[in-house]
């Protein structure tokens, strides 16, 4: 038996529990067309709330290879390692946590590396293998982190530790604000053609 994709599932348990696409965009408070957009597999035409609504709402889980793609093939990879200067270091209940850089990537066409440290991207959570989530901290699946931090630094003073990532954080942008500022001029100025 071959096995459903994420969009087949979500289409197949909404039929079997004999609601339409616009009774459950209803039920959520999402559009109609959010519900469609899934059910079609266009994931990146969806919030990854809108997404995690959904998912929970059916009692659906993400499973390996079920990675959100946008229509034009791109799944989302994040950069796990601490040490990148695009990891935003906070504290949640008084542990240090960090927030990866995360970038739509093309799907299965070998490794990508993160363009701020080189460290190989990740396409899913190293434990279980599940899709990330943009704005995630954690896997949605088994709540392991996506950045791991470094045992040295669990013990230390989690206000410390971040006040240090975050002037680590602070010389980075202030060396890649020139950059993008490089990268993308306006055209006709800053308000664009006249």
């Amino acid at each position: 038996m071959v096995e459903k994709g994420l969009n087949e599932r979500i289409r197949s348990t909404r039929i079997r529990r004999q609601l339409s696409q616009a009774k459950l965009a209803e039920r959520l408070g999402v559009s109609q067309s959010a519900i469609s957009h899934l059910e079609k597999g266009k994931y990146g035409l969806v919030s990854d709330e809108v997404r995690s609504q959904v998912l929970e709402f059916l009692q659906l889980e993400l499973k390996p290879g079920d990675v959100p793609q946008t229509e034009t093939g791109e799944v989302l990879a994040y950069c796990g390692n601490y040490d990148c200067p695009a990891a935003l270091v906070t504290v949640i209940n008084e542990m240090v946590s960090a927030k990866p850089l995360m970038l739509w990537i093309p799907a299965g066409l070998g490794p990508h590396f993160c363009p701020e440290c080189g460290h190989p991207l990740q396409e899913g959570c190293l434990k279980c293998h599940r899709a990330v989530f943009q704005r995630a901290s954690f896997c949605i699946g088994c709540a392991e982190p996506l950045v791991i931090i470094p045992d040295d630094l669990k013990e230390a003073d989690p206000v410390e530790v971040v006040e240090v990532k975050a002037a680590q954080r602070d010389r980075w942008e202030a060396k890649r604000q020139p950059r993008i500022a490089r990268i993308s001029p306006v055209p006709g100025g800053e308000n664009g053609p006249d």
